[in-house]
């Protein structure tokens, strides 16, 4: 599986470095002392602002706001009450800004205010209408804030006296000026009119061809006699073409019957057929006058005309029939039921239809006119009536073109009219608007001006409205939340560490096998001594099979078994990218997981700095493993393996101190080792040092047919799976699968920092390593004398 390369934006940042884990839930678990610290700075500051405020009082004052009208104080009725709304509106807009004007403030002030204009317009608020549903009430309200309750009062009353001492003067003004000026141009607005009006009856006058003519609505408009006579001739011209237009049309119908057929074969039916009632009637008509003859009077021609429709409709319905009938002879046989009531049904309307034509027959006979020669009279008839109709048509488009020449005169003339009937309408519109403004000035002249009705009188307020309780601690606590939000969001912001295990599979390139959720720590499991083992508790696949966390064991189990018998794979290195993500633990598990289903294991502890699985399966540290095998003090590969107490299960700790790990891991006797192992055992796991801190894991893994890492969620960095997959990519080595191991880390933490002076270290940004040798201190501190205890482990070499 290959590791896709990290995405970097046009500025070289990492697009994933940015990417922020939203998850509300878990950064409420895990920020929830950064958002109450927040809370309570909020809370602190809320509280401190509150005591530290100056009390503020509020005075208000309400003004019912109204226009007098003459026409009201005389009829009781007024006449723009459509328009009342939004009139009452705008005045009562334009008395707020009156209201909070300075020439109001300076009045009040004037009248002995202890406080300036600019302090008044600082503590004033203007408002109308009410509350609920008087909302579009005509009320100007307006409210005072001052430190001293009975100033704000106070300013109130003297700004509601001047503004209506301002109002009472300006309603005393009528405005007689304008009166006159209104009146002067009265006059000159009739005069106007009377000269538009003259000059628009004179013009008409002039055009004979105008008509006076009512309208719909009683009123009266010119029209145009020439174009009504145009229009009427157009009218029959229609009319004529389209006669012309029929006669032409079953002229030819007729011609073309006559020119298919014998002459001498036609028959009364076939003439039926073929002219409409109306041109029988006509036909006849024509032959009785021809033959100066009677017998056929009305009664009969309509009766004739009955029995041919009739017959028209027989002649269908025997067509369908025998169509019908033919279709049954085909399906069921002439013999069927329903195929001999066909045959009589047909056979009643071809009697019919026989009757009918010796009928017409006899009737043919009595005017003695052949069928042929029938059609050759009406022939001649509509021939006549073609040659009448476009002698006509002839005249009356002669008639049209005088009219139309004529009617477009008389248009030029409407144009001309129109312009005067326009002059007229804006003569009689400013006439009519002057004279009524002159009418409401003289009505103003009784009773003018604005009612201000004051309705609610200001008082010293007895409890300040600021500041509040309730405001200010809603907004300390919302602003202490937001804060401790800020500070979670921002510490999750700058915590890089992977939490999402499906990040972990983009960033590494690879997929999770299995999850391992949180194991307990060896201090808190039971005593070895009442298990009688040696083994640590924290194996958890030995001490607890049945348990959860064994199961979890078995499942990674069963998918190692089938990558490695599908993919021939025996030798397993696991590894972590840092330290402190329980690799040494979850594959001393997995060793033993694997030895439980009968699979020869050997487990192999590679990691020469901090060895820890001879500590988890009871071994001396001091006994002989890797470090004495690949130095030359033992010969055969089988003296450094020891077996467990789990059945089919050998360990092969890291031995003996050494100061050059590396080294040994680098020669060929670790390729012999390891070959040795391949034969000897069924599965080969080896325990590889973090890949960050060293440069074992990489050493190790090229011997290797698969690599597992072993990673805890919410520790690792993403910088640091980055660099971890940097590592494996950049010698090649492919991650084969990802272990998610969720256990806790102890108290005290799991490091790489040894007591005999071989340490290593992984921080993030300058990072350094840091790899010291002291022979002296390691040999004192890294081999444990534990001669005078019992041995842990049977002491027995793998031949």
């Amino acid at each position: 599986m290959k590791l896709s390369p990290n995405s970097y934006d046009e500025n070289g940042v990492d697009e994933e470095e940015l990417n922020l884990d939203f998850d509300v839930l878990g950064i409420l678990r895990r920020r929830y002392l950064q958002i109450a610290l927040g809370v309570f700075a909020g809370v602190t500051l809320a509280t401190l602002y509150f005591f530290q405020q100056v009390p503020i009082f509020e005075s208000d004052i309400s003004i019912l706001v109204g226009q007098r009208s003459s026409e009201l104080t005389r009829t009781g009725v007024s006449s723009g009450a459509e328009n009342s709304v939004s009139i009452q509106e705008e005045i009562l807009s334009t008395h707020m800004e009156l209201f909070g004007s300075r020439k109001i403030m300076e009045g009040a002030v004037a009248s002995g205010l202890p406080i300036s204009v600019d302090a008044i317009k600082g503590g004033l608020s203007i408002s109308k209408g009410g509350s609920g549903l008087a909302k579009n009430a005509s009320v100007l309200k307006a409210s005072f804030q001052s430190p001293n309750s009975q100033l704000a009062a106070d300013v109130l009353t003297a700004l509601f006296n001047s503004y209506q001492k301002y109002i009472d003067e300006k309603s005393r003004n009528v405005g007689e000026e304008a009166a006159e000026i209104i009146a002067d141009a009265l006059v000159v607005a009739e005069d106007d009119l009377r000269r538009a009006g003259q000059a628009y009856e004179e013009y008409i006058a002039s055009i004979p061809a105008l008509v006076s003519v009512s309208d719909s609505q009683g009123g009266v408009s010119l029209d145009d006699l020439h174009r009504n006579r145009l229009a009427n001739i157009e009218q029959e011209l229609a009319e004529v073409r389209r006669g012309v237009a029929e006669s032409k049309s079953r002229l030819a119908v007729i011609e073309n019957f006559l020119s298919d057929r014998d002459q001498a074969e036609l028959s009364d039916l076939e003439v039926m057929s073929l002219l409409s009632e109306k041109e029988v009637n006509r036909l006849l008509a024509f032959l009785n006058i021809a033959n100066n003859r009677g017998q056929i009077d009305d009664q009969g021609i309509r009766s004739r005309e009955v029995n041919r429709e009739s017959a028209r409709t027989e002649v269908s319905r025997l067509l369908d029939l025998k169509v019908e009938q033919a279709k049954l002879r085909a399906v069921v046989g002439a013999g069927h039921p329903r195929s001999q009531l066909l045959s009589r049904e047909i056979e009643v309307i071809e009697r019919s239809l026989r009757e009918s034509r010796d009928k017409y027959a006899s009737l043919s006979q009595s005017i003695d006119i052949s069928p042929a020669q029938m059609l050759d009279v009406y022939s001649d008839v509509l021939r006549s009536d073609i040659r009448e109709g476009e002698e006509r048509q002839r005249e009356l488009l002669e008639i049209s073109a005088v009219e139309a020449e004529k009617a477009k005169v008389i248009e030029t003339s409407f144009l001309k009219i129109r312009t005067l009937q326009a002059n007229l309408d804006r003569a009689q519109n400013r006439y009519e608007e002057v004279f009524k403004r002159l009418q409401e000035i003289s009505l103003t002249n009784d009773y003018s001006g604005f009612s201000t009705d004051l309705i609610v009188m200001p008082f010293p307020a007895d409890n300040p409205i600021w500041p509040s309780k309730t405001k200010i601690g809603a907004l300390g606590l919302l602003g202490g939340s937001l804060l401790g939000i800020g500070l979670a969001l921002l510490m999750e912001f700058l915590d890089r560490r992977v939490r999402d295990p499906r990040e972990l599979e983009q960033l590494l390139g690879c997929s999770i096998i299995t999850s391992i959720p949180n194991m307990e720590d060896s201090r808190r499991g039971p005593k070895k001594e009442a298990q009688g083992s040696v083994l640590s508790p924290i194996l958890k696949t030995y001490h607890a099979p049945r348990g959860v966390h064994a199961e979890n064991f078995r499942i990674l189990r069963t998918t190692l078994l089938m990558l490695s018998k599908r993919e021939n794979s025996q030798l397993w290195v696991v590894t972590s990218p840092s330290m402190g993500d329980g690799k040494s633990t979850t594959i001393a598990n997995l060793a033993i997981s694997l030895a439980q289903v009968g699979k020869r294991v050997l487990l192999i502890d590679s990691d020469l700095r901090r060895p820890v699985l001879h500590k988890l399966f009871g071994a001396e540290k001091g006994l002989a493993g890797l470090v004495d095998f690949l130095d030359g003090k033992l010969d055969d590969p089988g003296e450094c393996c020891f077996e467990t107490e789990q059945a089919n299960l050998a360990l092969c700790s890291s031995g003996g101190f050494t100061s050059r790990p590396a080294e040994l891991l680098e020669t060929t006797r670790m390729a012999e080792f390891l070959g040795w192992a391949r034969g000897a055992f069924d599965l080969v796991l080896i325990d590889c040092p973090p890949v960050l801190a060293v440069a074992d894991p990489t050493i190790v893994t090229a011997h290797a047919d698969a690599c597992l890492m072993v990673l805890r969620v919410g520790k690792c960095s993403r910088g640091e799976m980055r660099e971890a997959a940097d590592v494996f990519r950049g010698h090649g080595i492919q991650i084969d699968g990802l272990i998610v191991n969720a256990r806790d880390v102890p108290k005290g933490g799991y490091g790489y920092g040894y007591g005999y002076g071989y340490g290593y270290g992984y921080g993030y940004g300058s990072r350094r390593y840091r790899y010291a040798a002291d022979d002296e201190v390691g040999s004192a501190k890294g081999i444990t004398d534990l001669s005078t205890g019992s041995p842990r482990v049977e002491r027995r070499s793998i031949g």
